[in-house]
């Protein structure tokens, strides 16, 4: 999915906060211990996305305001915390010396111009307060970029240069903060099951494209096609709100079908190239998988934290 495209990001509102919504936690704990945010924190969540990290800092005392452009993310944030807007990270829209801790998780590095963002997130925090970023470390930290990496046909793609070891550090030096620090930290993703992992590796590709999965809104069928990694197979389930026949092959096999039974009811068809996109996310994921059927994938975020010049720190 592009990940600049708010409106690929509101289509994808509510699956990606059911499934992704805490995932970043361990980086939230990170740089909220690192600047030791508590009770009365005032903090602004600059691509907040369905706002999760402002409930866990409102749970805590802290005073939160978010703002992402996508209005499918705004509109679930506005759920979680009161102040939250729509918009992009380059013109924020609120007073100079406004917030005490501002965040970035993953987000940063959308933006047009990533040194202006940086100089926005700046200028709205007090002298002496921090900016911090976080986002995914380099691939082979990952073990999701080695699922997605079966789906991708072409060559690896290079890591950013915020994801390697320095990046971060040396963006917020560049902006003007002082007392830099940059580190890494493990940021596990755990599914209960093979349904749940298709659903939340094949987010945001198109319904009627490769790799969409059928029955993953609250309340319809359970149905994900898939196969084991030797090749044809079928599997049997029903989900939460009706049952879902899965009938799979890997992703050089042909000619597969799902029939299932969506939220309203209808019958769903997917064929082919769906049954193999989501049969090679089980085969990747096969060697993180646990004895009870789920699935735990290791990665990790590299975030720095750099503090504006100036106040008494």
């Amino acid at each position: 999915m592009n990940g600049a495209d708010p409106s690929r990001w509101s289509a994808v509102a509510e699956g990606w906060a059911e499934l992704w919504g805490t995932f970043a936690e361990p980086a939230w704990r990170a740089i909220l211990d690192t600047t030791h945010a508590g009770h009365g924190t005032r903090v602004l969540d600059v691509g907040c996305g369905s706002g999760d990290f402002l409930a866990y800092c409102d749970r805590r005392g802290m005073v939160t305001a978010g703002i992402d452009p996508a209005p499918g993310m705004v509109e679930l944030a506005r759920r979680r915390s009161p102040d939250v807007r729509r918009g992009g990270a380059e013109k924020l829209p609120w007073a100079d010396a406004t917030f005490d801790l501002v965040t970035s998780f993953n987000a940063l590095q959308f933006a047009e111009d990533t040194d202006d963002a940086l100089a926005e997130l700046t200028r709205v925090t007090v002298p002496g307060g921090y900016v911090a970023v976080a986002n995914w470390a380099e691939a082979a930290r990952n073990d999701l970029d080695a699922v997605e990496r079966a789906l991708d046909d072409g060559p690896p793609r290079p890591d950013g240069d915020l994801r390697v070891p320095g990046g971060l550090a040396e963006l917020l030096t560049d902006g003007g903060l002082v007392d830099v620090r940059e580190a890494l930290v493990e940021v596990p993703w755990e599914v209960p099951d093979d349904h749940t992992l298709v659903r939340g590796v094949l987010l945001g590709e198109d319904a009627g494209g490769a790799g969409a999965v059928l029955g993953s809104g609250a309340g319809g069928a359970g149905a994900v096609l898939g196969s084991g990694a030797g090749g044809a197979g079928a599997v049997l389930g029903s989900g939460a709100g009706g049952a879902g026949a899965v009938l799979g092959s890997g992703a050089g096999g042909a000619g597969a079908a799902l029939l299932g039974e969506d939220a309203g009811g209808a019958d769903a068809v997917l064929l082919g190239e769906d049954a193999g996109r989501a049969g090679a996310v089980l085969a990747a994921a096969r060697p993180y998988r646990n004895r009870d059927g789920g699935y735990r994938l290791v990665n990790h975020f590299r975030y720095a934290v750099g503090r504006k010049a100036g106040g008494c720190g």
